[in-house]
């Protein structure tokens, strides 16, 4: 990930917003797995 970040500068824009939405749902994912597993 972090070689990813360190070539995309250039790319901020689209970048971002696709690592953010990627980091919440896999927040979320982990969360609800979470919940579900270790009641």
């Amino acid at each position: 990930m972090t070689i990813a970040v360190g070539r995309a500068t250039n790319e901020r824009g689209w970048f971002d917003s696709v690592d953010d939405w990627l980091k919440r749902d896999r927040f979320v994912f982990v969360g609800w797995s979470g919940l579900l597993l270790f009641p």
